[in-house]
């Protein structure tokens, strides 16, 4: 009898335990196209935040920065996938590690071939130090965290520092209000580069790791931020900046990006503005970036806005744009100005009442999306005509 009562006892704690320490999630969506541009019209899978996809997530916190999750995932294309991740944060550092196990379920696709064993099966691997009261970062990855440095607004797009997935070290300094650092791609991969410039296979040679290295810095103080990017390989630039005019309700943002070495022709130049309103239920953003090179010259008009039409639960937003091609094609020689233009008006739903949103941020809900975009012979663009609808629903 006192064996069991000790049994129903650690059974009890460890339960109080399981329910403090381990959390369960999980959802699924599901998403349709029809497309009127085929002939005959059809209704295939969905696509972007319209697809199908169905998961569950076992995370376990043991308070002090150790977070463990293991999940389970299915797409539409036939393909499931386990996984498990394991991330810490300390005072001073963090790791994370994720291994995710893939396997395709359903007959007729096909094993194809990809060993998933060793250090090629690890989706995720990373982690960093700060150092010096946090001044310092200093962060290593063999497949690093989506996460960009040194930039602003993005508009015309940027050299990109990022570690996303690649291997890289990455030196970041803070001095309040500035941060400057660099990023080395390739250490700690397992692939040999050449440090300085591989001779093969071209007599230039391919850059190698110092010289495919990115360097920028950031300052930031109300009202304003500027960014800039260099990258030593074909000297690409990246400049970006912000104007809070005012916080959190209106923002005016330029940038440029290029490429200066012109050798083969390969030099790029692209510049692009951006002002964003957004106060309450009504929103409103216009984007414009003007391509000078390489040919056509191209200038791209994006407005928006959004709506919330009930504020808990729904949502309308509607995306146009214009892109006009200049007269000259990538050889020089004179052509037809063309012009496309694209609208995508969207409406969502939310379920759980807790503030209207676009399906592609809500939790459980429905949405319907309409894409229409011109047809463009000139620029060699067929157009197209589509519906998406999607559900969602998570627990």
């Amino acid at each position: 009898m006192k064996k069991i009562l000790v049994l129903l006892l650690v059974l009890a704690v460890a339960g109080g335990v399981f329910a403090q320490e381990w959390s369960l999630s999980g959802g699924a969506r599901v998403g349709a196209t029809v497309d009127f541009k085929a002939d005959p019209a059809s209704i295939g899978e969905g696509s972007g935040d319209y697809n199908t996809h169905g998961g569950l997530d076992a995370v376990y916190d043991r308070g002090d920065g150790l977070t463990v999750k293991l999940g389970f995932g299915v797409d539409a294309r036939d393909s499931a996938s386990i996984g498990a991740t394991a991330h810490y944060d300390g005072d001073n550092y963090a790791v994370e590690v994720a291994a995710p196990i893939k396997f395709l379920l359903l007959s007729g696709v096909g094993y194809n071939g990809t060993k998933l064993t060793g250090i090629d099966s690890i989706d995720k691997l990373w982690g960093y130090y700060k150092l010096l009261g946090g001044m310092v970062h200093l962060e290593g990855a063999y497949k690093g965290r989506d996460n960009g440095w040194w930039t602003s607004n993005d508009t015309a797009g940027t050299v990109g520092a990022n570690l996303n997935g690649s291997a890289g070290l990455l030196t970041n300094v803070e001095l309040g209000s500035l941060q400057f650092g660099i990023l080395v791609p390739w250490f700690f991969g397992i692939e040999d580069k050449a440090l300085v410039r591989d001779p093969d296979p071209s007599p230039d040679g391919t850059p190698g790791a110092l010289l495919s290295s990115v360097v920028g810095f950031k300052f930031s103080m109300a009202p304003i931020e500027i960014a800039a990017q260099f990258g030593f390989e074909h000297y690409k630039v990246y400049f970006g900046g912000k104007w809070f005019v005012v916080p959190d309700v209106l923002t005016v943002g330029a940038s440029f990006n290029g490429v200066l070495d012109n050798k083969d022709d390969a030099a790029t130049a692209m510049a692009g503005v951006k002002v964003d309103y957004s106060q309450d239920v009504f929103g409103a953003a216009i984007a414009a970036k003007f391509g000078l090179k390489p040919r056509p010259t191209m200038l791209d008009i994006a407005p928006e806005f959004w709506y919330k039409v009930l504020p808990e639960t729904f949502y309308f937003k509607t995306t146009f744009g214009f892109t006009f091609y200049g007269k000259k094609d990538a050889d020089g020689n004179d052509i037809d100005k063309g012009i496309t233009w694209r609208i995508s008006p969207e409406i969502s739903w939310n379920f759980l009442q807790d503030g209207a949103k676009g399906y592609g941020d809500l939790a459980t809900g429905m949405g319907v999306k309409f894409n229409l975009v011109s047809k463009n012979d000139k620029a060699g663009e067929n157009g197209s005509s589509n519906l998406q609808v999607g559900f969602k629903w998570s627990f």
